[in-house]
């Protein structure tokens, strides 16, 4: 069920993430070209592109796996590259589309694994380690889960131990790599509700900064705030989903015709392909006819 109906939120909140003219790529090449933009703290974004935009690439640069060649990434004011490892993996946490460990983990084992930032090197699992991943269970729904094993769950099961993996980093900023992958629609909703709510308080989050690469342009629409979109490795569109998907827009970086309605539940815009709309006219025209025929 969609629980944000009504109008977005628009209290003032402060840049937690600021990324200015990056420029990255593989081998000679380059993905990114110019990159910038800016994360409000407590937000729920989200990039789309088409295949090879960028979206992935852009998710490495911030969680520091690739190195930008130009342009800068600021964290809460500070140079990104600058943080120590383990500083940087206390405020930011990475979930990305498919991680299947070697041997087999319990649920309870798997996100226990988010407390690592916060070890010492000799030091072992204190109460407030027990009680981050504890929380981290009960926010994602996955208590029940503990001691199953990571191999015998669902898609959309194991999709929330990941995420709770990365909560139990107790970041500030969650990055997430098609989050909806491979998930029917009932965990599809189940997941960005939860972060959705994480980004409000409202599960328990406390304010969270989400940055999720998804595909869904519907799904999209219907729960983040704003919308990041990549063609060619630039920003093609930045803002709202009322701003961002707009049929000259979707056309132009798509190359498709469509048709942009209303959600009839939650008021976002909502993408039909054209063609398709087109069909279900004719079809429906035609059927008309040989009633009355009939």
């Amino acid at each position: 069920m969609i629980s944000h109906l009504g109008p977005r939120e628009a209290a003032p909140r402060t840049v937690q993430l600021r990324v200015d003219g990056l420029a990255c790529g593989y081998g000679n090449g380059l993905v990114l070209r110019g990159v910038s933009f800016t994360l409000e703290r407590g937000s729920f974004t989200g990039v789309l592109g088409p295949n090879g935009s960028g979206k992935t690439t852009l998710l490495r640069v911030l969680c520091r796996v690739l190195v930008p060649r130009r342009g800068y990434v600021l964290l809460d004011g500070h140079d990104l590259s600058r943080f120590p490892r383990r500083e940087l993996a206390r405020r930011v946490a990475m979930v990305g589309p498919d991680w299947r460990p070697q041997f087999e983990f319990t649920v309870a084992e798997v996100v226990a694994l988010g407390r690592i930032p916060h070890l010492g090197p000799w030091s072992g699992e204190s109460p407030a380690d027990r009680r981050a991943v504890e929380r981290a269970l009960e926010l994602t729904g996955t208590g029940a889960l503990a001691g199953r094993l990571l191999g015998s769950l669902s898609e959309g099961e194991r999709q929330r131990v990941m995420i709770a993996r990365a909560l139990a980093q107790e970041p500030s900023l969650l990055l997430l790599d098609e989050p909806t992958s491979h998930l029917d629609i009932s965990h599809q909703v189940q997941v960005l509700s939860l972060l959705h709510g994480l980004t409000r308080g409202g599960v328990g989050g406390g304010g969270l900064t989400v940055l999720a690469v998804m595909h869904d342009l519907n799904l999209a629409a219907a729960w983040c705030d704003r919308l990041l979109l990549l063609h060619e490795g630039r920003v093609f569109a930045a803002g709202s989903p009322e701003e961002v998907l707009t049929p000259e827009v979707i056309r132009r970086v798509y190359g498709g015709e469509v048709l942009v309605l209303r959600n009839p539940v939650c008021g976002s815009p909502y993408v039909v392909p054209a063609l398709a709309a087109r069909s279900r006219e004719i079809t429906a025209a035609s059927g008309a006819r040989s009633s009355r025929v009939g």
